[in-house]
């Protein structure tokens, strides 16, 4: 005899209790760290992990740490974060998903942590010793240039260079301490190997 089902198909009843409305973590207001939960973001992680994360968060699962974990690739106790394994200093050299590991480039992060205050001063005070060491035709050029992109008249389909790249090669090009630095056309004007042009 053959247990091969037939042609029936067995119909399941419809569920009982609808889902109607989308479920709350805190509905009543009384959970202390679910105000904290609301606003956390995922940092450091793969896409994969951070909708993990993220499900975990939205559905009141989440358990926050109460003290500092272990890190798994420096085996000191910086990590901040739940589930993760390791500490964002670890994240930035070895380039790995804090929670599972696996190898990213910088662009696959989801989420990365926003620079501190010394950083930004850092960045700032290179940026301005980069333009003092331009030639002022080039700075005011260049300046106008980040003018017009934070601005948005510039469109980045048609010119995708970040003004960042732009400094970066003007400085390659035209900078100060550059070797054969190249005055361009400031002195096309002056014939300087035409000899009348000098009197005694």
């Amino acid at each position: 005899m053959s247990t091969r089902p037939g042609n029936h198909v067995k119909k399941k009843p419809a569920q009982k209790h609808q889902n109607t409305h989308a479920y709350k973590v805190n509905k009543y207001k009384t959970d202390s760290t679910a105000k904290v939960l609301k606003d956390l973001r995922i940092l450091n992680c793969c896409e994969k992990c951070t909708s993990v994360l993220e499900w975990k968060i939205k559905y009141g699962k989440y358990k926050p740490l109460t003290v500092p974990g272990k890190c798994v690739d420096c085996l000191q106790k910086n990590v901040k974060h739940s589930y993760h394994i390791r500490c964002g200093d670890c994240v930035e050299k070895t380039g790995k998903c804090a929670k599972c590991g696996v190898i990213l480039r910088l662009e696959e992060f989801v989420n990365l942590p926003e620079p501190g205050q010394s950083q930004m001063e850092k960045e700032e005070s290179d940026f301005q010793r980069d333009l003092k060491c331009l030639p002022e035709r080039r700075r005011r050029a260049f300046l106008r240039y980040l003018q017009k992109f934070n601005a948005g008249e510039i469109d980045p389909e048609t010119n995708p260079e970040k003004p960042r790249e732009k400094l970066t090669k003007l400085l390659s090009k035209f900078g100060k301490d550059n070797e054969d630095f190249d005055l361009g056309d400031d002195f096309d004007n002056l014939d300087l190997e035409d000899e009348d042009n000098f009197s005694d």
